[in-house]
């Protein structure tokens, strides 16, 4: 079974080395293109991981003053990371009256989408070590400065070199940000370089030649960089703790308010704009919004139950070990895929969307699972049960995991661009329509696009977090 797992996740690198792309790895390292944009995508990536981490380690302590009530400030932080990076675009356009396309457009882009998952991350590492840095205080006289400096930050280096490195990335693969805050093609990384090398010049080999470089850029930045923080992490269950108000908790509902805005804009234009959709437009988003819908369920379905497959059959070591991939190439290799079986359009970006998904979902859910079966083996054991009755049992105990891969999975399949718009499917999704809304200067079209879309996804949360977890 891990085999075929294993297929779908390799079988579209190899098109990349079946279709012309090894003959013009040559002139495309000769290029100066190619090599600034390497450059450009490096140094956006690493500036973004800085500020992202500058900010999230603001909004910790915040975040773990909140005590009991952070899962419902976690949901709201988690907003940037559920939604498609062109909701982020459209709305980050929204809310300047001149907005600062270029490094800075990116740059604001990237920390939107990240700032706050790192204040999460952050935020219960502060809040674990609470306890022991009260103590501390008491015994060493340390206070402020001196104690973030001496004790605070050292104990938690390993979560901010984690989130850097996470983040580092996630830029690195980054897309529809650099393509739509970009500005022109000086501010080009590498995943827009090679849209321009289909969409502007036609070569889909020499785009072929560049995703296959890209990847092993992302193989190596993953080898060197972002494995060694892979280590096992234990499961802990969530501690009570009473709401404290203080400045670091203003902090955290200041920067909630901040990162909401862009947000709010968008619900506030898509109201106005309901009003100017015409009927074919309505009857496009429609039938867009159903075909995206049900593949995105599809996806969240099929990763869901690979996710209570590894729980069933331990996962092999190697899917932790994963690299993250970059959509636009795995679209160039897709596209050349669809050269042998064109009928399979939607099947395809199914399938790219799950060997994109699939392994960073059970990388970050990975804990919890070993942490279930840890609790409920031996008992199972024990009492001797049947394989049906055994089943029965890691259904209900893995419910809390699979819930959260299938919705996290669904959302990210709706908003899913990269892959979308490299190989351009016939019947767009949802996110094409608000680009080529955006590409047009209709605001107030996409952002009614996108307000739907939102409260697709807030519906899609809702019914996930009403669900029992199941641990008991």
């Amino acid at each position: 079974m891990w085999f075929l797992v294993f297929l779908i996740l390799v079988v579209p690198y190899g098109f990349y080395f079946t279709h012309g792309g090894i003959s013009h790895w040559g002139s495309v390292i000769q290029e100066p293109a190619t090599w600034n944009a390497l450059g450009f995508t490096i140094c956006q990536a690493a500036l973004s991981s800085l500020l992202a981490c500058v900010i999230g380690l603001a909004l910790a302590p915040g975040y773990a003053h909140f005590g009991s009530k952070r899962r419902l400030l976690a949901a709201i932080w988690f907003l940037p990371s559920l939604l498609s990076p062109i909701l982020i675009c459209l709305g980050l356009l929204l809310s300047f009256r001149t907005f600062p396309f270029g490094w800075t457009g990116i740059l604001l882009g990237h920390i939107l989408m990240n700032a706050t998952w790192c204040g999460v991350v952050l935020g219960e590492a502060w809040h674990r070590q609470e306890s022991r840095f009260a103590m501390v205080e008491n015994q060493i006289g340390l206070k402020g400065i001196g104690l973030l400096w001496r004790v605070r930050l050292p104990l938690m280096g390993k979560d901010l070199i984690g989130c850097a490195v996470t983040v580092f990335a996630l830029c690195l693969t980054s897309f529809a940000v650099p393509l739509t805050l970009g500005g022109g093609p000086q501010f080009s990384t590498l995943e827009v370089l090679i849209y321009e090398w289909i969409r502007v010049y036609g070569d889909w080999e020499a785009a072929a030649a560049l995703g296959a470089l890209n990847s092993m850029f992302q193989v190596l930045v993953f080898i060197m960089v972002l494995k060694p923080f892979l280590q096992k992490d234990d499961y802990r269950k969530e501690l009570h703790q009473d709401f404290q108000w203080d400045i670091w908790s203003a902090i955290a509902l200041v920067g909630t308010l901040l990162m909401l805005y862009p947000l709010a804009e968008i619900g506030a234009t898509g109201v106005g704009g309901l009003k100017l959709l015409t009927r074919a437009e309505w009857f496009e988003f429609l039938k867009s919004g159903g075909i995206s819908l049900a593949l995105a369920i599809s996806v969240g379905v099929l990763i869901g139950g690979l996710v209570l497959l590894a729980h069933l059959i331990s996962a092999p070591w190697w899917l932790r070990y994963w690299p993250l991939q970059s959509g636009v190439s795995m679209g160039v290799s897709l596209f050349l895929l669809l050269q042998e079986w064109p009928g399979l359009q939607w099947f395809a970006l199914g399938l790219g969307q799950m060997a994109l998904f699939f392994p960073l979902l059970w990388r970050q859910l990975e804990p919890q699972v070993r942490y279930l079966r840890g609790q409920w083996a031996d008992v199972i054991k024990v009492n001797g049960l049947s394989r049906l009755k055994q089943i029965k049992i890691w259904l209900g105990v893995s419910r809390g995991p699979l819930m959260t891969a299938s919705t996290l999975a669904t959302c990210w399949s709706l908003g899913e661009f990269s892959l979308a718009k490299t190989f351009s499917v016939e019947n767009p999704t949802v996110t094409l329509l608000i680009h080529q809304h955006l590409g047009s200067y209709r605001l107030e079209q996409a952002s009614a696009l996108a307000l739907m879309m939102m409260v697709v996804v807030f519906v899609l949360v809702g019914t996930s977090w009403r669900v029992p977890r199941g641990e008991n």
